[in-house]
C-alpha cells in the first residue's frame, strides 16, 4: 500500500472484527466514543463517514440536478393535481 495524504496510522483487525481508530484521527473529525458511522466500500477499501443527525438536512437539495427547480418541482405538481379533475 502506498501512502496516502491524511494517512495518521495503521490499524489492526482483531479476531472479532473490531478495529480502534486513531486518536489523532478521531480528534482531527471531531468524532467521539458513540458516534455512530457509516461504512462504504469503495474498490478495495472501506471509507468511514460520520452519520447525519438529521438525514433530511444532510440530503437536502442533493438531488436537484435530477428533480430540478423548487418552482419547477412546484409547477410539475400543481399541473399533475389539476389533470385528476374534480
Amino acid at each position: 500500500m502506498t501512502a496516502r495524504a491524511g494517512r495518521v496510522s495503521d490499524v489492526t483487525i482483531t479476531g472479532r472484527g473490531q478495529v480502534s481508530l486513531p486518536a489523532k484521527g478521531m480528534r482531527d473529525l471531531g468524532w467521539r466514543p458513540g458516534d455512530h458511522l457509516l461504512v462504504e466500500r469503495i474498490g478495495d477499501a472501506l471509507v468511514l463517514v460520520r452519520r447525519p443527525e438529521n438525514w433530511t438536512e444532510d440530503v437536502a437539495g442533493s438531488f436537484s440536478h435530477l428533480f430540478g427547480t423548487t418552482d419547477q418541482n412546484v409547477a410539475f405538481v400543481r399541473g399533475e393535481r389539476a389533470s385528476w379533475g374534480d
